[in-house]
């Protein structure tokens, strides 16, 4: 919920700013370019996360995390944080064949949904450092 109400800021805020800055058609399809190559190449680093992810899955930190819920939780916010990076990836692309007033608007989209994913990013890369972290007490359904 946070990163989409940051989505929407970043969005309104880029527009004003483009708007209010004057940005040329050119420079504004410079800025498009970057953002698919970092979203791409983030949306990558999502899919190895969770290809590792499920790769180890016989290991016992898995199937600790699998039994107490936590395993399902950053497999979800993974998924959550791809999508933020593949709708941004979208925008970007497709507001490099657009000029004027809807290049604006599909520029401002796009920063929108950098500004989420780039959110939902440091939320699943401390939950899983927290995960990691986190010594087992020796009770409940934890392995030993």
């Amino acid at each position: 919920m946070v990163a989409l109400i940051l989505s929407i800021l970043a969005a309104a805020f880029s527009w004003l700013g483009m708007n209010r800055f004057c940005l040329s058609d050119g420079q504004m399809r410079d800025a498009a370019s970057a953002y698919v190559s970092v979203d791409v190449t983030m949306l990558g680093f999502m899919l190895a996360m969770l290809a590792i992810l499920g790769s180890v899955f016989d290991r016992r930190l898995i199937r600790n995390m699998a039994k107490t819920g936590h395993l399902r939780n950053l497999i979800k916010k993974l998924y959550w944080t791809g999508g933020y990076f593949l709708l941004s990836m979208i925008t970007a692309l497709l507001s490099l064949f657009l000029s004027g007033d809807i290049l604006v608007v599909f520029l401002g989209g796009a920063t929108g949904l950098l500004v989420g994913a780039i959110y939902q990013l440091l939320f699943v890369g401390s939950t899983l450092r927290r995960m990691l972290t986190i010594a087992p007490d020796g009770g409940g359904v934890i392995e030993q």
